[in-house]
């Protein structure tokens, strides 16, 4: 149900839940169980739901803990789980809202009708999730860490907010897409969707380094990067229609990676972090690419009082912090087929803030 003001919504959708789970140790070091294995177990869990005038749904998962020796900690996980749509999915006013987007078909940008809200014809549906993940830590003190992962996700009759206008989407969902006479996009209708299945699969790699030095100047630092590497991402909108993959059309980028370096000290901290996205294409007749993309970001404060000894009174709960976003002032470019920026992308609309910087003084009185 809805009342109240526009753009204001209530519902209610009152359900019961039972669930069921347990930890099975199968070798234990501690307890002289199968010694030679390390230490395993195994979870399992269960959980049913049953909303009002809705079928009885259910969730789930099977999972399992490997220590072998102390420095390898390996993890598995297997989870089902049917979905219902959302109450705000299916009821949720429309709205109708302009929007500038990027038309391919006639190659200009064009100011459309965006139309959200929610989707009464929404089917339920399911998703499966696979995962396993090892973390090797060589050095008692956790000096390094190593850390693989893999997950493969794969829905049925999933619910998904409309995709980003690309040919492919459009060519998928033509009823959500309306042109003028002339050809003109006018209107999007993007509210959520079922799809008959989308797979995604994806392989993440991490490092981490952390040292600390006590004593009479305590200093700590703690360096982590990670790396991810989309292995497969498609989407089957219906049945007898060609998968689209969003790797190769879909501007969704292949690869990217992230580091953090922390440094710190009684008085005085920097942080310094850093993004890398691959370039991406959304395909068509006319592709546009989107260039790789590195942020930079810096903060960093001092604290006077306990830096130094024998500060000044000025100096009691002093605080000076600098905060530097976007360092080198970077945006996504989206180039042409033919090599020149892309019309709507300009660095003006796509970032018109660029590199911010931020100096803050508090003071305790």
């Amino acid at each position: 149900s809805s009342d109240g003001d526009a753009g204001e919504f209530r519902s209610v959708r009152r359900s019961g839940r039972l669930k069921a789970g347990v930890d099975l140790p199968l070798a234990s070091r501690a307890r002289e169980v199968l010694q030679p294995l390390g230490d395993l177990s195994v979870e399992l869990e269960a959980t049913t739901e049953k909303a009002a005038s809705e079928p009885l749904r259910w969730k789930w998962s099977a999972g399992g803990h490997w220590t072998p020796v102390d420095a390898l900690r390996i993890r598995a996980n297997y989870q089902f789980e049917q979905r219902l749509p959302s109450v705000e999915q299916l009821g949720a006013p429309l709205q109708e809202t302009l929007d500038r987007v990027f038309d391919f078909t006639r190659q200009e940008v064009v100011e459309v009708v965006r139309i959200t809200g929610g989707n009464p014809a929404l089917q339920n549906g399911s998703v499966r999730n696979y995962s396993i993940n090892a973390q090797l830590s060589p050095f008692r003190n956790r000096l390094l860490t190593l850390s693989i992962d893999y997950r493969r996700d794969t829905q049925a009759g999933g619910i998904t907010s409309l995709p980003p206008l690309t040919p492919a989407i459009e060519a998928a969902f033509p009823e959500r897409f309306e042109r003028n006479a002339e050809g003109q996009l006018v209107t999007i209708d993007a509210r959520p969707i079922n799809i008959e299945s989308e797979t995604s699969a994806e392989l993440s790699t991490g490092v981490t380094l952390s040292w600390t030095r006590q004593g009479a100047s305590p200093l700590a630092l703690r360096f982590s990067a990670y790396h991810r590497l989309r292995l497969e991402d498609k989407l089957v909108v219906g049945p007898g229609i060609a998968p689209l993959d969003k790797l190769e059309a879909g501007a969704t980028p292949r690869q990217n990676a992230t580091f953090q370096l922390v440094g710190g000290m009684p008085g005085l901290g920097l942080t310094i972090r850093g993004n890398w996205s691959d370039e991406a294409r959304a395909a068509g007749d006319t592709a546009l690419k989107y260039a790789p993309l590195v942020l930079l970001s810096l903060e960093t404060f001092i604290e006077p009082e306990d830096l130094w000894a024998d500060e000044e009174a000025w100096a009691n709960d002093l605080k000076i912090s600098l905060d530097v976003q976007n360092l080198l002032a970077t945006y996504r470019r989206v180039i042409a087929a033919d090599g020149t920026p892309a019309p709507g992308y300009e660095r003006d609309l796509i970032d018109p803030i660029g590199r911010t910087v931020r100096l803050t003084v508090t003071k305790a009185f």
